[in-house]
Protein backbone atom coordinates (compact mmCIF):
# COMPACT_ATOMS: atom_id res chain seq x y z
CA UNK A 1 0.00 0.00 0.00
CA UNK A 2 2.76 2.35 1.04
CA UNK A 3 4.51 1.44 -2.64
CA UNK A 4 1.30 2.48 -4.34
CA UNK A 5 0.98 5.98 -1.94
CA UNK A 6 4.39 6.72 -3.34
CA UNK A 7 3.99 6.27 -6.72
CA UNK A 8 -0.05 8.36 -6.60
CA UNK A 9 2.19 11.03 -5.23
CA UNK A 10 4.79 10.98 -7.65
CA UNK A 11 2.29 11.30 -10.38
CA UNK A 12 -0.01 14.17 -8.42
CA UNK A 13 3.62 15.75 -9.00
CA UNK A 14 4.32 15.10 -12.40
CA UNK A 15 0.67 16.41 -13.76
CA UNK A 16 1.30 20.49 -11.57
CA UNK A 17 4.25 20.45 -13.91
CA UNK A 18 4.07 22.82 -17.08
CA UNK A 19 2.97 20.71 -20.02
CA UNK A 20 3.47 23.16 -22.63
CA UNK A 21 6.89 21.88 -24.18
CA UNK A 22 8.30 23.32 -27.60
CA UNK A 23 9.40 20.76 -29.24
CA UNK A 24 10.94 23.04 -31.63
CA UNK A 25 14.23 24.60 -30.75
CA UNK A 26 16.02 27.71 -32.07
CA UNK A 27 16.42 27.91 -35.64
CA UNK A 28 19.40 26.69 -37.15
CA UNK A 29 20.86 26.76 -40.72
CA UNK A 30 21.36 23.64 -41.98
CA UNK A 31 22.99 23.22 -45.64
CA UNK A 32 22.26 20.42 -48.15
CA UNK A 33 24.69 19.70 -50.74
CA UNK A 34 23.93 17.74 -53.57
CA UNK A 35 26.86 17.22 -56.33
CA UNK A 36 28.39 14.71 -58.54
CA UNK A 37 31.61 15.83 -60.52
CA UNK A 38 32.38 14.48 -64.07
CA UNK A 39 35.01 15.71 -65.71
CA UNK A 40 33.47 14.74 -69.21
CA UNK A 41 30.73 17.60 -68.78
CA UNK A 42 31.19 20.66 -70.00
CA UNK A 43 29.59 22.09 -67.14
CA UNK A 44 29.07 21.31 -63.71
CA UNK A 45 25.79 21.58 -61.49
CA UNK A 46 25.62 21.63 -57.76
CA UNK A 47 22.38 21.81 -55.92
CA UNK A 48 22.65 23.86 -52.51
CA UNK A 49 19.35 24.50 -50.08
CA UNK A 50 18.44 24.64 -47.01
CA UNK A 51 16.80 22.19 -44.66
CA UNK A 52 14.47 24.13 -42.50
CA UNK A 53 12.11 23.97 -39.48
CA UNK A 54 9.66 26.03 -38.04
CA UNK A 55 6.13 26.38 -36.41
CA UNK A 56 4.25 25.93 -39.54
CA UNK A 57 4.07 22.37 -40.62
CA UNK A 58 6.70 21.56 -43.70
CA UNK A 59 4.14 21.62 -46.04
CA UNK A 60 3.40 25.02 -45.65
CA UNK A 61 6.51 26.52 -45.15
CA UNK A 62 8.09 24.38 -48.51
CA UNK A 63 6.18 26.48 -50.44
CA UNK A 64 8.23 29.80 -49.79
CA UNK A 65 11.52 30.15 -51.75
CA UNK A 66 13.36 31.30 -48.98
CA UNK A 67 12.40 28.05 -46.47
CA UNK A 68 14.45 26.10 -48.99
CA UNK A 69 16.96 28.59 -51.32
CA UNK A 70 19.32 30.66 -49.73
CA UNK A 71 19.57 34.60 -50.97
CA UNK A 72 22.29 33.95 -53.57
CA UNK A 73 23.98 37.61 -52.53
CA UNK A 74 24.79 36.40 -49.82
CA UNK A 75 26.42 32.87 -50.73
CA UNK A 76 29.73 31.85 -52.13
CA UNK A 77 30.31 28.45 -53.77
CA UNK A 78 33.91 27.42 -55.09
CA UNK A 79 35.78 24.80 -56.03
CA UNK A 80 39.33 24.54 -54.91
CA UNK A 81 41.73 21.85 -56.42
CA UNK A 82 44.79 19.75 -54.91
CA UNK A 83 47.30 22.60 -56.99
CA UNK A 84 45.08 25.17 -55.12
CA UNK A 85 43.17 26.65 -58.45
CA UNK A 86 39.34 27.96 -57.77
CA UNK A 87 37.01 27.85 -59.60
CA UNK A 88 33.51 30.14 -58.50
CA UNK A 89 30.00 28.46 -59.38
CA UNK A 90 27.32 31.14 -60.22
CA UNK A 91 23.67 30.39 -59.67
CA UNK A 92 21.33 30.52 -61.87
CA UNK A 93 17.42 29.83 -62.59
CA UNK A 94 15.80 26.99 -64.44
CA UNK A 95 12.69 25.79 -64.99
CA UNK A 96 11.30 23.07 -62.50
CA UNK A 97 11.63 19.47 -63.68
CA UNK A 98 7.78 18.59 -61.95
CA UNK A 99 5.81 20.48 -59.27
CA UNK A 100 6.73 18.36 -56.55
CA UNK A 101 5.67 19.31 -52.98
CA UNK A 102 8.20 21.99 -52.23
CA UNK A 103 8.18 25.44 -53.54
CA UNK A 104 5.35 25.88 -55.99
CA UNK A 105 7.76 28.42 -58.20
CA UNK A 106 8.37 28.00 -61.74
CA UNK A 107 12.03 28.67 -61.35
CA UNK A 108 14.46 26.55 -58.90
CA UNK A 109 18.11 27.58 -58.31
CA UNK A 110 21.09 25.87 -59.33
CA UNK A 111 24.79 26.43 -58.82
CA UNK A 112 26.97 26.27 -62.21
CA UNK A 113 30.33 26.48 -63.73
CA UNK A 114 32.05 25.59 -66.94
CA UNK A 115 35.61 24.64 -65.29
CA UNK A 116 38.04 22.24 -66.97
CA UNK A 117 38.86 19.59 -64.40
CA UNK A 118 41.17 17.64 -64.20
CA UNK A 119 41.29 13.62 -63.25
CA UNK A 120 44.12 13.69 -61.82
CA UNK A 121 43.49 16.25 -59.14
CA UNK A 122 41.30 15.96 -56.18
CA UNK A 123 38.46 18.84 -55.18
CA UNK A 124 37.47 20.43 -52.07
CA UNK A 125 33.93 22.45 -52.42
CA UNK A 126 33.77 25.57 -50.09
CA UNK A 127 30.34 27.19 -49.33
CA UNK A 128 30.53 30.55 -47.61
CA UNK A 129 27.34 32.22 -45.95
CA UNK A 130 27.32 35.93 -45.09
CA UNK A 131 27.83 35.97 -41.04
CA UNK A 132 27.86 32.44 -40.64
CA UNK A 133 31.45 31.37 -39.64
CA UNK A 134 30.55 27.54 -40.00
CA UNK A 135 31.94 27.05 -43.22
CA UNK A 136 30.17 23.91 -45.81
CA UNK A 137 32.97 21.79 -47.11
CA UNK A 138 33.22 18.50 -48.92
CA UNK A 139 36.20 16.97 -50.82
CA UNK A 140 35.92 14.26 -53.70
CA UNK A 141 38.64 12.75 -56.41
CA UNK A 142 37.70 12.88 -60.12
CA UNK A 143 37.60 8.77 -61.97
CA UNK A 144 40.15 8.21 -64.17
CA UNK A 145 40.15 6.49 -67.52
CA UNK A 146 39.56 2.96 -67.75
CA UNK A 147 40.21 0.57 -70.51
CA UNK A 148 38.00 -1.65 -72.57
CA UNK A 149 39.00 -4.49 -74.33
CA UNK A 150 35.56 -6.01 -75.52
CA UNK A 151 34.05 -4.81 -77.35
CA UNK A 152 36.22 -3.18 -79.25
CA UNK A 153 35.97 0.40 -80.45
CA UNK A 154 37.12 -0.49 -83.61
CA UNK A 155 35.68 -2.93 -84.90
CA UNK A 156 33.81 -6.66 -84.26
CA UNK A 157 30.05 -7.57 -84.18
CA UNK A 158 28.10 -8.08 -81.30
CA UNK A 159 27.21 -12.15 -81.42
CA UNK A 160 23.94 -13.03 -79.27
CA UNK A 161 23.49 -15.76 -82.02
CA UNK A 162 26.60 -18.05 -83.77
CA UNK A 163 23.73 -19.78 -85.92
CA UNK A 164 20.11 -21.18 -85.85
CA UNK A 165 19.02 -22.00 -82.61
CA UNK A 166 22.00 -21.84 -80.83
CA UNK A 167 22.29 -18.76 -78.43
CA UNK A 168 25.56 -17.28 -77.68
CA UNK A 169 26.97 -15.44 -74.21
CA UNK A 170 28.87 -12.05 -75.15
CA UNK A 171 31.51 -11.35 -72.75
CA UNK A 172 32.26 -7.91 -71.80
CA UNK A 173 35.51 -7.37 -70.40
CA UNK A 174 37.06 -4.20 -68.80
CA UNK A 175 39.22 -2.57 -65.91
CA UNK A 176 37.94 -1.23 -62.85
CA UNK A 177 38.54 2.66 -62.84
CA UNK A 178 40.45 4.40 -60.06
CA UNK A 179 38.50 6.40 -57.74
CA UNK A 180 35.34 4.39 -59.02
CA UNK A 181 33.03 1.62 -56.44
CA UNK A 182 29.86 1.22 -59.07
CA UNK A 183 29.87 0.18 -62.37
CA UNK A 184 27.14 -0.05 -64.34
CA UNK A 185 26.81 -1.04 -68.47
CA UNK A 186 23.31 -0.24 -70.53
CA UNK A 187 22.86 -1.68 -73.58
CA UNK A 188 21.26 0.81 -75.84
CA UNK A 189 19.85 -1.29 -78.76
CA UNK A 190 18.53 1.32 -81.92
CA UNK A 191 15.90 1.18 -84.15
CA UNK A 192 13.30 3.92 -86.38
CA UNK A 193 9.78 2.80 -86.06
CA UNK A 194 7.08 3.46 -88.87
CA UNK A 195 3.33 2.70 -89.50
CA UNK A 196 3.26 0.71 -92.77
CA UNK A 197 0.91 3.24 -93.97
CA UNK A 198 3.43 5.80 -93.89
CA UNK A 199 6.75 4.23 -94.02
CA UNK A 200 8.27 7.38 -94.64
CA UNK A 201 7.39 8.79 -91.59
CA UNK A 202 9.98 7.09 -89.03
CA UNK A 203 10.95 8.00 -85.80
CA UNK A 204 14.37 7.16 -84.09
CA UNK A 205 14.03 5.24 -80.76
CA UNK A 206 16.02 2.99 -78.38
CA UNK A 207 15.73 0.59 -75.49
CA UNK A 208 18.38 -0.12 -72.74
CA UNK A 209 19.26 -3.34 -71.69
CA UNK A 210 20.55 -2.66 -68.21
CA UNK A 211 23.19 -4.76 -66.74
CA UNK A 212 23.18 -5.85 -62.60
CA UNK A 213 25.34 -3.22 -60.64
CA UNK A 214 29.55 -4.54 -60.81
CA UNK A 215 30.64 -2.97 -57.00
CA UNK A 216 34.57 -3.30 -57.39
CA UNK A 217 36.44 -4.56 -54.11
CA UNK A 218 37.96 -1.10 -53.65
CA UNK A 219 38.89 2.19 -55.35
CA UNK A 220 42.37 1.29 -56.99
CA UNK A 221 41.26 0.42 -60.27
CA UNK A 222 42.73 -1.88 -62.48
CA UNK A 223 40.81 -5.39 -61.51
CA UNK A 224 39.55 -7.78 -64.65
CA UNK A 225 36.11 -7.54 -65.19
CA UNK A 226 33.95 -10.16 -67.37
CA UNK A 227 30.09 -9.40 -67.51
CA UNK A 228 28.54 -12.41 -69.28
CA UNK A 229 25.58 -11.28 -71.60
CA UNK A 230 23.29 -14.06 -72.80
CA UNK A 231 22.37 -13.77 -76.19
CA UNK A 232 18.88 -15.76 -75.48
CA UNK A 233 18.26 -12.70 -72.68
CA UNK A 234 18.59 -9.97 -75.21
CA UNK A 235 15.67 -11.80 -77.69
CA UNK A 236 13.57 -11.99 -74.25
CA UNK A 237 14.17 -8.79 -73.28
CA UNK A 238 12.93 -7.59 -76.53
CA UNK A 239 9.95 -9.69 -76.62
CA UNK A 240 8.58 -8.45 -73.39
CA UNK A 241 9.17 -5.04 -73.52
CA UNK A 242 8.44 -3.77 -77.04
CA UNK A 243 4.75 -4.24 -78.34
CA UNK A 244 3.34 -6.03 -80.76
CA UNK A 245 1.54 -4.21 -83.50
CA UNK A 246 1.14 -5.80 -87.02
CA UNK A 247 0.92 -1.96 -88.50
CA UNK A 248 4.09 -1.44 -86.96
CA UNK A 249 7.10 -2.23 -88.22
CA UNK A 250 10.83 -1.29 -86.75
CA UNK A 251 13.77 -0.77 -88.84
CA UNK A 252 17.22 -1.61 -87.48
CA UNK A 253 20.17 0.77 -86.04
CA UNK A 254 19.89 4.46 -86.49
CA UNK A 255 19.50 5.55 -89.76
CA UNK A 256 22.36 8.15 -90.37
CA UNK A 257 22.23 10.01 -93.06
CA UNK A 258 25.81 9.21 -93.46
CA UNK A 259 25.25 5.87 -93.31
CA UNK A 260 22.31 4.36 -95.14
CA UNK A 261 22.46 0.72 -94.66
CA UNK A 262 22.34 1.63 -90.32
CA UNK A 263 24.45 -0.54 -89.43
CA UNK A 264 25.39 0.92 -85.95
CA UNK A 265 22.99 -0.83 -84.08
CA UNK A 266 24.04 -0.80 -80.28
CA UNK A 267 26.12 1.45 -77.75
CA UNK A 268 27.47 0.04 -74.58
CA UNK A 269 27.05 2.69 -72.42
CA UNK A 270 29.60 2.42 -68.96
CA UNK A 271 28.64 4.19 -65.85
CA UNK A 272 30.92 4.72 -63.11
CA UNK A 273 30.62 6.27 -59.57
CA UNK A 274 33.09 7.17 -56.41
CA UNK A 275 32.66 5.82 -53.20
CA UNK A 276 30.64 8.53 -51.54
CA UNK A 277 27.89 8.08 -54.22
CA UNK A 278 27.81 4.33 -53.86
CA UNK A 279 27.60 4.62 -49.78
CA UNK A 280 25.22 7.38 -50.11
CA UNK A 281 23.11 5.13 -52.37
CA UNK A 282 23.35 1.71 -50.26
CA UNK A 283 22.91 3.40 -47.03
CA UNK A 284 19.37 5.34 -48.11
CA UNK A 285 18.13 1.82 -49.81
CA UNK A 286 15.05 0.47 -48.60
CA UNK A 287 15.79 -1.82 -45.25
CA UNK A 288 14.38 -5.06 -45.79
CA UNK A 289 15.05 -5.93 -42.01
CA UNK A 290 12.94 -5.53 -38.82
CA UNK A 291 15.24 -2.44 -37.82
CA UNK A 292 13.93 0.64 -40.63
CA UNK A 293 15.83 3.35 -39.01
CA UNK A 294 18.75 3.99 -40.58
CA UNK A 295 21.76 6.89 -39.89
CA UNK A 296 21.71 9.63 -42.56
CA UNK A 297 24.73 9.26 -44.22
CA UNK A 298 26.60 12.77 -45.25
CA UNK A 299 30.61 13.53 -46.15
CA UNK A 300 29.73 17.05 -46.37
CA UNK A 301 31.47 19.07 -42.95
CA UNK A 302 28.63 21.99 -41.45
CA UNK A 303 25.60 19.74 -43.45
CA UNK A 304 24.24 17.20 -45.41
CA UNK A 305 24.04 15.24 -48.66
CA UNK A 306 26.82 14.03 -50.96
CA UNK A 307 29.66 15.49 -52.77
CA UNK A 308 31.21 12.75 -54.74
CA UNK A 309 31.92 11.86 -58.46
CA UNK A 310 30.61 10.31 -61.81
CA UNK A 311 32.30 8.79 -65.30
CA UNK A 312 30.62 7.74 -68.30
CA UNK A 313 32.29 6.06 -71.11
CA UNK A 314 30.68 4.67 -74.51
CA UNK A 315 31.80 2.25 -76.73
CA UNK A 316 29.47 3.36 -79.54
CA UNK A 317 28.18 2.06 -82.97
CA UNK A 318 28.46 -1.95 -82.34
CA UNK A 319 26.66 -3.84 -84.98
CA UNK A 320 25.30 -6.96 -84.70
CA UNK A 321 26.34 -10.16 -87.01
CA UNK A 322 24.00 -11.91 -89.15
CA UNK A 323 22.70 -14.42 -87.26
CA UNK A 324 21.61 -12.11 -84.90
CA UNK A 325 19.79 -9.91 -87.07
CA UNK A 326 18.11 -13.13 -88.68
CA UNK A 327 17.07 -13.68 -85.09
CA UNK A 328 15.63 -10.07 -84.86
CA UNK A 329 13.45 -10.92 -88.20
CA UNK A 330 12.26 -14.38 -87.75
CA UNK A 331 13.59 -15.68 -84.12
CA UNK A 332 10.97 -17.37 -82.05
CA UNK A 333 10.96 -14.34 -79.79
CA UNK A 334 10.48 -11.45 -82.09
CA UNK A 335 9.44 -12.37 -85.03
CA UNK A 336 6.18 -10.87 -84.30
CA UNK A 337 7.80 -7.48 -83.56
CA UNK A 338 8.45 -6.87 -87.23
CA UNK A 339 11.96 -6.06 -87.30
CA UNK A 340 13.41 -4.95 -91.04
CA UNK A 341 16.75 -3.94 -92.57
CA UNK A 342 17.43 -1.10 -94.74
CA UNK A 343 17.78 -3.36 -97.66
CA UNK A 344 14.70 -5.85 -97.00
Amino acid sequence: MKKLLYLFAIVLALSGCETDIDVIGEYKDITVVYGLLNQNNAEHTLRIQKAFLGQASAIEMSKYADSIYYDTTKIDVRLVDSDNNEYLFSPVLVEKKDSGGFYYGEKEVLYRSTASLNANREYLLVVTKANDTATVTASTPLIQEFNVSKPSASGGSINFLLSANNYSTYNVLYNTAVNAISHKLTVRFYYREYNVATPNDKELKWIDWVQSEFVAPDDDGGDPVQLNLNGEDFFRFLRNNLDVNPNIERMIGKGDTLNPDALDHLDFIFELGGRELYNYIDLNEPSLGVAQDKPPYTNVTNGLGVFSCRFDKVIAQKTLNIPSINELKGGQYTADLNFVQESD
